[in-house]
């Protein structure tokens, strides 16, 4: 290749000179000034002598490369008017062998497809047939749980010995249906799986249409998904059902258990009845014995008074006096003749005598209940206050009054115990 020399009215070195002359100038001042407009205009002139060698210079390569451009777009002209024919015929010939290549590959996929729609339509009848089966199942065995619920409540009603057997054959029943369905969802994985090797076996051999396959095996996921959604439900309903059938049969426990303590509480409350009564009893035989005792010296007492009382004034004025339907003179009560002044007891001071009775069940056992019994006298002349307003006898729970009247027994607990009623 020739070399052109390349010759400009600068040099870099020429251009170093001049940036050491003039760098460091300032226009400040008037000499400054001038300064830097010469330089300008120097500078000004050496930068268009450049351009204008610049233009010289390329001036002939621009030519040449135009002369190039043209010869070589006549000859591209001549090959292409040879060429592109050629392509037409070759790009036919391709579209037609595309084509044929498309139909068949068309005609492949369709039969693809036939026969996966075919086999699809299988599966889904054969699950749609293990559905309806389980299904069935479900359904008679939610009516045998039914029908075993409704004869477990009549028998419970009717007699609660046979509860027992009926829940022993509900656990049978159970288990033989576990059994069933254990071997029903083996059959179930065992034809799932075959499917799957089915499947796996179909997408080895056909790579081509993978993607649409693809679609088919999640739609057959989607239907067992739902299938097994489904059985999910309706065992969760069968469990619920059990579990009620549990609930029952763990209130009729709970019922009996209740119904044995009530009994049993209400065998120790007869029976603290009756010792209640059996020592209340007592204690009236033996209270009446002290009254009348008490009466026989009250009255061999009021006899002696009546005596002294003769001797001094013989002359005594009867005054009744209501006591237990008895009747005293003044000279009874020990008064004097018309010196001493009549004048019945005003009762304004008494005497109180308390006794607490611990009942138990029998033996060293701990108390069951306390019954406090209570008696009133007066003070002065020892006549016994009588209780209103309460039934006679004995009660563990409420306030009675001895038959005579003259007691009051009311039933206490200690401060500390935690009995109903208690705040």
């Amino acid at each position: 290749m020739t070399q052109i020399a390349v010759v400009y009215p600068t040099s870099e070195d020429a251009i170093a000179t001049l940036r050491e002359r003039y760098t460091g100038l300032s226009a400040d001042t008037p000499k400054g000034y001038e300064e830097v407009r010469v330089a300008i205009g120097e500078l000004r002139k050496l930068r268009v002598a450049v351009e204008e060698r610049r233009k010289e210079l390329k001036k002939d390569s621009l030519e040449y490369g135009r002369r190039v451009d043209s010869v070589a777009k006549a000859l591209t002209e001549q090959l292409e008017a040879i060429e592109n024919p050629l392509k037409l015929l070759k790009e036919a010939a391709d579209e037609e062998k595309a084509r044929a290549k498309a139909e068949k590959e068309a005609a492949e996929r369709r039969e693809f497809e036939e026969k996966l729609r075919a086999e699809q339509e299988a599966r889904e009848q054969r699950l749609a047939e293990i559905r309806a089966q389980e299904e069935a199942r479900i359904r008679a065995e939610a009516e045998q749980l039914a029908q075993e619920r409704a004869a477990f409540e009549a028998a419970e009603r009717e007699r609660a010995a046979a509860m027992e057997a009926q829940l022993l054959e509900a656990e049978r029943q159970e288990a033989e249906r576990q059994r069933l369905a254990q071997i029903e969802r083996e059959q179930i994985e065992a034809e799932r799986q075959r499917i799957a090797e089915e499947a796996a076996e179909m997408q080895r051999q056909q790579e081509a249409i993978v993607a649409e396959r693809q679609r088919l095996a999640d739609e057959q996921a989607a239907a067992e998904a739902r299938a097994q959604e489904e059985l999910r439900r309706q065992q969760e309903e069968l469990a619920a059902e059990r579990a009620e059938i549990e609930r029952q049969r763990a209130e009729l426990a709970k019922q009996a258990e209740e119904e044995a303590a009530q009994r049993e509480l209400e065998r120790q409350r007869r029976a603290a009845q009756e010792e209640a009564d059996r020592q209340a009893a007592a204690q009236l035989a033996e209270q009446q014995e002290r009254e009348r005792v008490a009466q026989e010296q009250a009255q061999r007492e009021a006899a002696e008074a009546a005596e002294a009382a003769e001797a001094a004034a013989p002359q005594a004025v009867p005054v009744p006096i209501d006591n237990d339907d008895e009747t005293f003179s003044i000279a009874d009560l020990g008064l004097g003749s018309s010196s001493t002044s009549a004048k019945i007891c005003e009762h304004e001071k008494f005497k109180t005598s308390v006794d607490v009775t611990r009942l138990t069940s029998g033996g060293d056992s701990e108390p069951t209940s306390y019954t406090a019994e209570i008696r009133i006298h007066c003070a002065a002349c020892g006549v016994p206050m009588k209780f209103l307003g309460l039934q006679g006898g004995s009660h563990p729970e409420r306030p009675t009054v001895s038959f005579d009247g003259l007691e009051l027994r009311c039933p206490v607990i200690p401060s500390s115990d935690k009995a109903e009623g208690q705040a």
